[in-house]
């Protein structure tokens, strides 16, 4: 394994990695949030952090349905 890039996106542990298509990754942790990223030859962008009612506890994804529930 090769660790590409570290990332202050989220500011506790994560709970979760799902990964949703061969270039979209979900995160989400303990800071009750949730981060979508794009992987980017040997980079990861933070595409955007979407807001969770409570801590994060697990994600699960319909990707051939655009869909992605979080377990908060």
């Amino acid at each position: 394994p090769q660790i590409l890039t570290k990332s202050q996106a989220h500011s506790e542990k994560l709970t979760a990695i799902k990964f949703l298509s061969k270039d979209l990754v979900a995160t989400s942790s303990f800071d009750r949030t949730i981060g979508l990223w794009r992987l980017v030859g040997n980079r990861v962008e933070l595409l955007c952090r979407l807001p969770a009612p409570g801590d994060v506890l697990n994600l699960a994804a319909l990707p051939d349905k655009g869909l992605l529930f979080a377990l908060v």
